[in-house]
């Protein structure tokens, strides 16, 4: 499969893969991720855009986000030298899905159409990943001159910037790929005097660029702070680049007006907390220091309290969410749906199963025949299949909606320990506190492997 085809040579856009950073961020150890997930324009016209949706529409294939250094004499000046493109690709339905699942395109990826933007893996393997733009900043770093010449040995970049105190790399892989109008670039590397920058636009290109970083360094990164950002392109579908298929749009339009409405209620919700019920919670849950301050790790606790408070604490018996509904009667069915699914609201130990484009398919491990689809638009696009995940879920008709946190595990390969010490954990409290005492053991355990709570 080429990588820049003949006929889409002219499209050819400004924009970098450094430009832009998102808002609000969540933490994983000491990374810093993005909450709701901001989405960034892709470097194409919308007249080009237009002409490449009517080829996925009307013919077989799948568009791909490629950047290229621009041979110049042979001789790579500066980044300004690069070209980003978004390019339609011709793939029949039978032919094997570039996204290495090992099924065939039309039972794969295809339905996705122009709504997923992939960009192709660093090597020569031939597969993609869909985009999402990975920035990870390590502000100060002290070891400018051993990455210096770690980089200068390592012949898995191009030095495009160098100054007396500044540096930049385009990383170009183990496998340089050569194309006719330059080669291939797989992410970027920025060191300055006050901080390093890595830049990657897909999840493997990120993995691939922080280990030959790390390769070269001979030692591993630290954790940086990381945000991850979703694309979009002009035109229809703007700021949704990451729909699944046509069929699935009313799930979306359907989440979306749920996920809203539920912001709007908390927000409400919240205030019937009192102080003493919220220093009760934060009491439970470790987050009470001396003289009743709330302490809190992390920004994210304090989403992490406000739910718990809301949810397990007891005011004669019943939640404050229950004393909520109860003092403010629905006024509409969207919100006697969200009122019985609130109600009804629950926490477990899941595993990702799968993940699609917009929704990712849970596995219950303490309810075994309990199989979920969580729709979370942000998180399908930064997490992966494997991952164990405490968290509460919202459950509605067609799926369920995270509460706002969970604390994600990667540690697939003790996870029946994990099950069994958990279980042990719980059992000789009531079960009004199991939730406390399940938040208090995810969270050691997380803090034993670098993880924190995230926002979902």
């Amino acid at each position: 499969m080429a990588l820049v085809e003949d006929e889409t040579k002219k499209q050819l856009a400004a924009g970098s893969e450094e430009q832009g950073s998102p808002s609000g961020a969540y933490r994983h150890g000491e990374r810093k991720l993005t909450t709701e997930v901001p989405s960034r324009q892709l470097p194409i016209t919308e007249e080009a855009l237009a002409r490449n949706r009517d080829l996925v529409r009307n013919k077989s294939g799948f568009l791909g986000y490629h950047t290229v250094l621009l041979e110049l004499r042979d001789v790579y000046v500066t980044s300004a030298d690069k070209a980003q493109m978004v390019i339609f690709h011709p793939l029949e339905p039978a032919a094997p899905c570039p996204c290495g699942s090992g099924h065939a395109f039309g039972h794969c990826c295809q339905p996705f159409g122009a709504a997923r933007v992939v960009a192709p893996n660093p090597g020569r393997n031939g597969y993609y990943s869909p985009v999402a733009f990975y920035e990870e900043k390590w502000e100060p770093w002290h070891e400018n001159d051993a990455l210096v010449a770690a980089m200068q040995r390592c012949g898995e970049f191009f030095l495009s910037k160098d100054t007396t105190s500044s540096y930049f790399w385009n990383y170009k892989g183990k496998e340089a790929v050569k194309t006719d109008t330059g080669h291939a670039v797989f992410g970027t590397v920025e060191l300055t005097p006050d901080f390093l920058l890595i830049s990657a636009v897909s999840r493997a290109r990120y993995e691939s660029l922080r280990a030959a970083i790390a390769e070269a360094l001979k030692q591993d990164l630290p954790p940086g702070d990381l945000s991850i950002t979703l694309p979009h392109a002009a035109g229809e579908n703007e700021g949704n680049a990451n729909l699944p298929s046509p069929e699935d749009k009313t799930l979306i339009e359907e989440y979306r007006r749920l996920r809203e409405r539920i912001r709007v209620i908390n927000s409400q919700a919240i205030k019937e907390i009192m102080r003493n019920e919220l220093e009760g919670a934060a009491k439970e849950l470790g987050m009470l220091g001396k003289g009743n301050i709330l302490v809190f790790e992390s920004w994210e606790d304090q989403a992490l309290l406000l739910d718990h408070a809301l949810y397990d604490w007891r005011r004669h018996g019943r939640s404050i969410v229950q004393h909520f509904m109860r003092n403010n009667p629905p006024l509409e069915d969207l919100d006697r749906l969200i009122y019985r699914a609130m109600e009804e609201a629950f926490i477990s130990l899941f595993q990702i199963e799968k993940v699609g484009s917009s929704f990712i398919v849970l596995q219950d491990l303490i309810v075994r025949e309990r199989k979920l689809r969580l729709v979370d638009l942000s998180m399908s696009a930064s997490t992966r299949p494997g991952i164990i995940v405490y968290t509460r879920v919202l459950p509605f008709p067609r799926f369920v909606i995270g509460a706002g946190w969970g604390i994600a595990l990667d540690q697939i390969e003790i996870r029946d320990e994990i099950i069994t010490e958990y279980l042990q954990a719980i059992s000789n409290v009531s079960r009004r506190k199991r939730a406390a005492k399940g938040i208090l053991f995810f969270k050691r355990l997380g803090s034993l492997s670098n993880t924190t709570a995230t926002l979902l």
